[in-house]
């Protein structure tokens, strides 16, 4: 998902992943463009392929746990369940686990990025799957006015200019109902193996401060939890219904 300028913005990708060599940086050139709204991956396939590797072969099975994070509330209970918007789908690995999770809800997935955007229509058209994808931004989602029961951020938030996560997460208060939900999952890598594995300088969720984060934007009762044991972390948090 979506960077400022250089000099503002950690250098989280093309200087850390893989370490600092002109090969690595090369290749991630590649892969992404950083602009005032953030990163925006445009090697699909490739991305698929690291992602695939980073979940050892079981991205599946880790989405699917990510989703079993967010809450069963009342809204998401009901028949229809209502809209999940997926922020920052890239190719829509989320995007499915929620599918296949909640099979009453509506999933729109949106990603900044028109090649991530077409590989996770692709893959939704090859699986049979009805969902829908959507280019567009964190900072003003394509969203009405309390249209959505739940809102997720999956390995997202961090590709965001530090100074735009606060309006990525007020979009999401915004769209969300009474009593909606949201779910974060951010690197959150435990000892070097999974510091290695996150490709990424230092601890992200500490930098992201994603439990005050979400206490700054209102959302109330957020708890956290693993995704994985080494690697990924989830955080999930409710609006208000007196919002």
């Amino acid at each position: 998902m979506p960077g400022g300028s250089q000099s503002q913005r950690p250098v989280y990708l093309r200087d850390m992943m893989f370490g600092k060599s002109e090969g690595a940086r090369g290749m991630l050139e590649k892969m992404v463009d950083q602009g005032e709204t953030g990163d925006t991956f445009r090697a699909a396939r490739l991305y698929d392929v690291l992602s695939g590797t980073l979940t050892l072969g079981r991205r599946d099975q880790v989405f699917d746990r990510a989703a079993a994070a967010l809450p069963s509330t009342p809204l998401l209970s009901a028949t229809p369940s209502g809209l999940i918007v997926d922020v920052g789908c890239g190719t829509g690995a989320l995007s499915f686990a929620l599918a296949r999770r909640f099979p009453d809800a509506g999933v729109l997935g949106i990603d900044p990025s028109a090649e991530m955007v077409g590989r996770a229509r692709s893959q939704a058209a090859k699986k049979g799957i009805d969902l829908s994808f959507e280019t567009g931004t964190a900072q003003s989602l394509a969203v009405d006015d309390e249209a959505a029961v739940a809102v997720c951020f999956s390995l997202s938030l961090h590709h965001l200019p530090a100074a735009d996560r606060p309006a990525a997460l007020g979009e999401a208060v915004r769209v969300l109902r009474p009593g909606g939900s949201i779910l974060v999952v951010e690197f959150d890598p435990v000892g070097r193996i999974g510091s290695a594995m996150s490709m990424h300088d230092g601890d992200i969720a500490e930098k992201l401060s994603v439990t005050e984060a979400l206490g700054d934007a209102g959302f109330r009762s957020v708890e956290q939890g693993r995704v994985t044991n080494r690697l990924l972390g989830w955080w999930t948090g409710r609006k208000l219904a007196c919002d």
